[in-house]
């Protein structure tokens, strides 16, 4: 297997998204003895000539990208702009208790506070935020339609969007880890087990579709295939399954955030490599073709 090509180097590397046009990463570094960090951007047929640098961030550093809009997190702040951020960012709300990843879906984003699932359009909060589900707070979100689901410890469960409803139980797991849709499947992992459903009857046909080597933590799925993170290597495997997987990627580094090591769009898989496992963070963003 070759080692592509760097698309970022030299520096501290510590998240990567990606929504075509754009490819997404974060930068660690220290401002003032505080540690401070920055998002960038650059379109990914020519990230060389079209870097974009935005404002930077304090700790709880988040992303997400939907509708060609970008958002993150600043301390207990989130912010959004344009895929190029023209002009000054929206400071689109603010929560006190924002700890986990944030979501994007259509022109709204989505948050666990430590209770409840909130959303705010994405120019802004007028009023407080719209709760989606009262006592729900999750780390993974998914979308599909006008549902939004998410893992709470050993149940999968589901709202509509606009929180109009109570939340129902989708389906009951054990302790995912990860969740994603695709083509009216849900996906999720349990440990090193990745499982699919269909959405309209999930309990009564669940398929076991990998046994990974170690525990999944993190996948992503396209119309194709399935891609995983187990400890610090990358595997995928045909949406239907596989008992031999492909190792795509190694020595993908640990960083900050688990849920942002390794990035896909509809070309190339992204992820985060570091010089030694030793070092959580990335010294370099490589791409491979899928």
């Amino acid at each position: 297997m070759g080692t592509p090509d760097p698309v970022v180097s030299g520096v501290k590397l510590t998240g990567v998204w990606a929504a075509e046009p754009r490819l997404y990463w974060s930068t660690l570094s220290t401002v003032n003895d505080i540690l401070s960090e920055r998002l960038n951007s650059c379109r990914t047929d020519d990230c060389g000539n079209t870097k974009v640098s935005y404002p930077q961030a304090t700790k709880l550093f988040r992303a997400a990208i939907a509708e060609g809009r970008v958002y993150w997190t600043s301390g207990s702040s989130i912010f959004s702009c344009t895929e190029g951020c023209e002009g000054k960012p929206i400071k689109v709300t603010e929560d006190p208790s924002l700890a986990w990843p944030i979501s994007a879906y259509r022109d709204y984003v989505y948050w666990s506070s430590d209770f409840d699932l909130y959303r705010c359009q994405a120019q802004g909060c007028a009023e407080p935020p719209e709760v989606v589900a009262s006592n729900g707070s999750s780390e993974y979100l998914a979308f599909a339609g006008d549902r939004v689901y998410w893992t709470e410890l050993y149940r999968i469960m589901s709202a509509p969007i606009d929180g109009s409803d109570l939340p129902q139980l989708v389906a009951e797991v054990t302790l995912a880890t990860s969740l994603a849709i695709r083509n009216g499947y849900l996906y999720w992992a349990e440990s090193t087990k990745v499982f699919r459903c269909p959405i309209a009857n999930c309990d009564s046909a669940t398929e076991l579709l990998v046994t990974a080597s170690n525990p999944v933590y993190d996948f992503k799925v396209d119309d194709s295939a399935i891609y995983w993170l187990d400890f610090y290597e990358i595997h995928s495997c045909p949406i239907t399954g596989c008992e031999q997987p492909t190792l795509l990627a190694q020595n993908v580094a640990e960083g900050l955030i688990k849920t942002a090591r390794f990035a896909i769009d509809a070309s190339y898989v992204y992820w985060l490599e570091s010089d030694a496992m030793s070092e959580p963070n990335g010294k370099s963003l490589r791409r491979i073709p899928k």
